[in-house]
């Protein structure tokens, strides 16, 4: 299953969080980006196990002060 996090950083944060999150095995892409969110991440993990990532390690990271958890099906 693949998990877009799109996540707004603390002021200053950014390059930290961004980071930490490519650190994490289950990170396969990360994107700094323009706009209301400041960091898109791309999430491969099995579908029993993708909740407990993002709370357990992602959600944990300092600096991330607003996420949105997108679930995705690929169809193409």
């Amino acid at each position: 299953m693949t998990v877009l996090l799109i996540m707004k950083s603390e002021l200053g944060r950014v390059k930290d969080v961004a980071e930490k999150l490519s650190e994490l095995p289950e990170t396969s892409e990360v994107y700094l980006m323009t706009g209301e969110y400041d960091i898109i991440a791309k999430i491969e993990a099995e579908p029993e196990e993708a909740i407990d990532l993002i709370l357990e390690k992602i959600l944990k990271i300092e600096g991330i002060s607003k996420t949105r958890t997108i679930f995705t099906k690929k169809i193409k």
